[in-house]
């Protein structure tokens, strides 16, 4: 995320970071972590990259990661 080289192909905005922390957290937790945290996690990533993006990723939360 530090490394900037003027164009968007090395630079992470804190939205994005923020969107994949959450995906990662809802499709990719424990066992332990509960259902509830899970699914509020996929809530507001999904709501997150409606809004919060012009363009958006292009995937949410739950559907096959394209990397």
């Amino acid at each position: 995320m530090w490394e900037n080289n003027g164009t968007a192909s090395r630079f992470h905005s804190p939205h994005q970071v923020q969107v994949e922390f959450l995906c990662d957290v809802a499709d990719q937790s424990q066992w332990w972590i509960p259902l509830s945290v899970r699914q509020t996690a996929a809530a507001d990533a999904n709501g997150r990259a409606v809004s919060r993006f012009i363009n958006g990723p292009g995937y949410s939360c739950g559907s096959p990661r394209p990397w």
